[in-house]
């Protein structure tokens, strides 16, 4: 496997003002990886100011890479990224110490995106009840001990069911949409409740999710999902099984007309 790699270059000046100016640009890169791996973030330059002022912010996770844009937009998106930082530093002892963390930082996202690269699959192709299938994959990338987990289900060959089966909420901070929440996996009632359609401020469903956790805790946690997505399949495969709705024909007795205010006594 290629291994990735960033190529920093530096200049320290003195300003006018006698403090210590660094700039730091990504000369190089490889693995088809884009330069833009310094993480900035867009600020009001005033409390509900539509002028904007942006900010260095630290080096990029592997997840910001896949969801930051590599340039600030026009619709004050927070967070982009960018190849080079130029920032300033009364003392030039505190310049050195943000340089050498800096390049930890930098090894660190290499690290991660060469282990994305060797991404070890926990799970593959766990078929439910002869409809669905279910891949689990785990990769690094999340932040301290943190690992991300993918989850898709698809359905198998000539099969029909429901395969959105996770319910999901967008987060959104300053009106700009930052994650996706997953909430649980759907239940009955869910399918019937929520749509596939994105909706803002309202819960939806899909058929892949993404999540951080810690590294320690993936299996307790995908066997809990596997626990949750039998029952939703077995509740499809019943329903293929069993398509037809029973009616029955209920009696009242007694004399006077029914009103809904006289439910309340059939319970």
């Amino acid at each position: 496997m290629v291994s990735t790699f960033f190529t920093l270059d530096k200049q320290v000046t003195v300003t006018a003002a006698h403090t210590f100016r660094l700039q730091v640009w990504v000369s190089g890169s490889g693995w088809s990886v884009p330069p833009e791996i310094f993480r900035y973030k867009t600020l009001p330059t005033l409390p509900h100011d539509t002028d904007r002022v942006c900010e260095y912010d630290g080096v990029c996770s592997y997840a910001d890479m896949l969801n930051y844009p590599a340039a600030a937009s026009n619709d004050h998106t927070a967070f982009f990224r960018k190849n080079s930082i130029d920032i300033t530093y009364e003392a030039k002892a505190t310049l050195q110490d943000f340089w050498e963390t800096l390049q930890t930082n930098v090894q660190s996202l290499v690290d991660d995106i060469d282990a994305v690269q060797a991404a070890a699959v926990v799970e593959t192709g766990t078929e439910y009840n002869s409809l669905f299938k279910v891949t689990v994959g785990q990769r690094s990338g999340g932040a301290g001990n943190s690992v991300y987990v993918d989850i898709a289900v698809t359905l198998l060959p000539a099969q029909a069911g429901e395969i959105a089966v996770f319910v999901v909420e967008d987060v959104y901070r300053d009106s700009v949409k930052r994650d996706t929440s997953v909430i649980s996996v759907a239940s009955y009632a869910d399918i019937e409740a929520y749509g596939t359609t994105v909706v803002a401020d309202a819960l939806y469903r899909v058929s892949s999710i993404t999540f951080a956790i810690a590294a320690d805790k993936v299996a307790d946690v995908v066997a809990a999902f596997h626990e949750d997505l039998t029952q939703i399949f077995q509740y499809q495969a019943d329903l293929v099984d069993s398509p037809d709705v029973e009616s029955i024909d209920v009696e009242a007795s007694g004399s006077g007309d029914l009103t809904f205010g006289d439910l309340g006594a059939l319970a």
